[in-house]
C-alpha cells in the first residue's frame, strides 16, 4: 500500500507527497484493502494506522510526511438562511491555511467530520446559499475529541463534563459525525489545523457530491 493509499484510508484530502487531491473513488478502493495492512477500526468506526506503519513511513519519507498522513477533514457550514436560521461566521482562514476561531461568539462551535454528508445535508436543508470551511486537524486531536465526546441527551445518573464535545443531530447526514465543541477546544483546533479553505455551496457540491 502506497503513502497515497494510506492517506486515502485515513481521510486525508491530499496526497502528502505530491499535494494532489485524492478522489472519492481512490478512498473507497483503499479502504476496501485496509484490513491486515496496518489499520485498525475504533468503536466509532474511525480508522487509524498502527504505530509500526507510521514509523516505517517516517523512516522512508521523514516526519513531515508521516504527520501529514495523520490528519482528519472537518467541515463547518457558515452563513446561509436568514435571521436566526443563519450560522455565525466563526472560523477565518489564515494566510498559512490554519484557522482562527472567533471565541467571542455565544454558543458552541458546530462542526462535522467523517465525510461531507452532514455538511451537504445542512447546506441543502438548513443553510441555503451558505459556505463551507473545510480544514484538516491532526489525527491525534481528532481521536481525542471522539474519545471524550458525549451524547447530546443526558444519561440519567451519569455526570456530564461541561467541556466535553457533544455528538448531535445523529439522525441527519449520516455517516458524518456532527459535533458541538465548547470553547476550550478552540485553541487546540487552531494549533492543529492545516489546509483550510472556504468553498461556496456550488463549489462544495461539485467537489463532494459524488
Amino acid at each position: 500500500m502506497t503513502v497515497r493509499q494510506l492517506a486515502a484510508v485515513l481521510g486525508a484530502e491530499y496526497d502528502p507527497l505530491t499535494g494532489e487531491q485524492i478522489t472519492p473513488n481512490e478512498r473507497q478502493m483503499a479502504k476496501a484493502s485496509m484490513l491486515g495492512l496496518g489499520f485498525t477500526k475504533t468503536v466509532s468506526g474511525v480508522t487509524r494506522v498502527s504505530d509500526d506503519v507510521l514509523v516505517a513511513i517516517e523512516k522512508k519519507y521523514g516526519k513531515e510526511i508521516a504527520k501529514k498522513i495523520e490528519t482528519e477533514t472537518y467541515f463547518r457550514v457558515e452563513g446561509g438562511g436568514t435571521g436566526t436560521k443563519s450560522s455565525l461566521n466563526r472560523i477565518s482562514v489564515n494566510s498559512d491555511q490554519t484557522i482562527s476561531i472567533n471565541s467571542g461568539c455565544s454558543g458552541q462551535l458546530c462542526v462535522s467530520t467523517n465525510g461531507p454528508s452532514h455538511a451537504l445535508y445542512y447546506l441543502s436543508e438548513k443553510r441555503p446559499d451558505g459556505k463551507v470551511v473545510v480544514f484538516e486537524i491532526d489525527k491525534a486531536l481528532h481521536q481525542k475529541i471522539l474519545s471524550e465526546a458525549i451524547p447530546q441527551k443526558p444519561i440519567p445518573g451519569i455526570a456530564r463534563d461541561p467541556n466535553a464535545p457533544k455528538i448531535v443531530d445523529e439522525s441527519k447526514g449520516q455517516p458524518s459525525i456532527n459535533l458541538e465543541l465548547p470553547k476550550v477546544w478552540d485553541r487546540l483546533l487552531e494549533e492543529k489545523s492545516s489546509k483550510a479553505r472556504v468553498l461556496t455551496k456550488k463549489e462544495f457540491e461539485i467537489e463532494y457530491r459524488k
